[in-house]
């Protein structure tokens, strides 16, 4: 997946929205679109909070081989394919988990909303994650299965 650049006319910063999880239905994958949003108009969004290492059901490592590795980014209007964004077993494991729980709303999620490649980007973003956390209508908490 290729990052578009965002709007530096002012602080913006980029929400998902996830597609409900299915697991027979898009293959294991987690799939999801891009927006993107100003700091001081963004609408209503959640914030996921979690480890970006280890949680096991088991406490067996080899078990987070089954979680998704990947992200399948999709086109707005859901048509296609735009490319892919590697994620953590931990947040595959998350993803999948809250997938069927979670409001169909946007949310941030640090690992897939900041160009972790782009270390300009990545420093405004964190800059800026105070105020995306604090806007936002809710912060989920990932701790585990």
């Amino acid at each position: 997946y290729q990052y578009p650049r965002l709007p530096e006319d002012r602080d913006h910063f980029r929400l998902v929205s996830i597609a409900p999880y299915n697991n027979v239905q898009t293959g294991g994958c987690i799939h999801g679109k891009m927006l993107v949003a100003a700091v001081d108009n963004c609408g209503d969004y959640d914030a996921l909070s979690y480890c970006w290492s280890g949680h096991t059901l088991s406490g067996n490592p080899t078990e987070m081989q089954a979680e998704p590795q990947r992200m399948v980014i999709d086109t707005p209007d859901g048509t296609g394919t735009l490319g892919y964004i590697p994620i953590t077993p931990s947040l595959g494991m998350a993803l999948r988990h809250l997938g069927v729980r979670m409001p169909q709303r946007p949310i941030f999620i640090d690992q897939i909303c900041i160009n972790q490649e782009d270390t300009d980007e990545r420093g405004r973003q964190v800059a800026l994650m105070g105020q995306i956390y604090g806007q936002c209508a809710s912060v989920v908490g990932w701790l585990g299965p």
